[in-house]
């Protein structure tokens, strides 16, 4: 079957952010990607492949799809390369729909940690936080200020596919302000001039959920944010270097938090 220029275009539209917002669907490409939504039982839209292109593993997806109803449509080679965002197709585009969550219908859960991600605009470090997020239990993910867009293909790709594992929500720094304190979190500010290691700071704590605050590498967080924090805390490294990347840092942080309410469980 070939695609309508109408399609194409509508497809297309999809690597862009406004044609994301509009249509409210974004894309998702690759064997991995698709595999990992399936693990957390995320159903494509719509599955567009290339038969000349697919791996074994491509088409046993394709089957699975077609057995659970989703719309499957094989096209070629070339028309899947138009479609798609990488330039070495592995054969296989999917559709999702855009999960939508308002911040003020954002419930946190007084057994999970939240992460919170402020001006984190490099997809690389949006998708790698999204990763590390989904591997140490932090549930929601919160994008603050001037964020890259989640379901943009980069932070997609970044997530390796973790992006399906978690909530995504996007708010203004005083609204999870106040939803942290309402809820019970402890508001915990990561930086260069936190006062005290991570591990100190969780020693402290009666051992319930925090929400960690993670700032761009160049800005740090803002004022709001730390001034609300109920910790601030850093990451001990040597002078080498002036500071972390904002996903290893924010990475090492959420293993530390990880480890401790693991460590305190019966």
């Amino acid at each position: 079957m070939s695609l309508s220029r109408a399609e194409t275009k509508n497809l297309r539209a999809l690597q862009t952010k406004k044609g994301r917002r509009l249509s409210g669907r974004f894309i998702a490409e690759g064997v991995r990607l698709l595999e990992e939504a399936l693990r957390f039982r995320v159903r494509p839209a719509h599955v567009y492949w290339a038969p000349s292109l697919l791996s074994e593993r491509g088409e046993m997806l394709i089957d699975h799809f077609r057995k659970s109803g989703v719309m499957v449509t094989q096209i070629s080679a070339a028309e899947l390369g138009r479609i798609a965002d990488t330039e070495t197709s592995q054969g296989i585009v999917a559709v999702f729909i855009t999960p939508i969550v308002k911040s003020g219908e954002l419930a946190l859960s007084a057994k999970r940690n939240a992460l919170l991600c402020e001006n984190i605009s490099d997809p690389g470090n949006l998708g790698t936080l999204i990763r590390s997020a989904v591997a140490f239990a932090f549930d929601p993910v919160v994008l603050v200020g001037e964020c890259a867009e989640p379901f943009s293909p980069k932070v997609v790709r970044a997530s390796v596919g973790a992006i399906f594992g978690v909530t995504v929500v996007e708010a203004t720094a005083d609204q999870m302000i106040t939803c942290s304190k309402e809820s019970g979190l402890t508001l915990i500010a990561a930086g260069t001039h936190g006062s005290e290691r991570m591990e100190h700071a969780l020693s402290n704590l009666p051992g319930g959920p925090v929400m960690l605050a993670i700032g761009s590498e160049a800005d740090g967080l803002s004022e709001a944010i730390t001034g609300a924090a109920d910790k601030l805390v850093r990451i001990s490294h040597t002078d080498q270097v002036e500071s972390l990347n904002a996903a290893i840092a924010g990475s090492i942080l959420m293993k530390q938090c990880y480890d401790q309410r693991t460590q305190r469980k019966p």
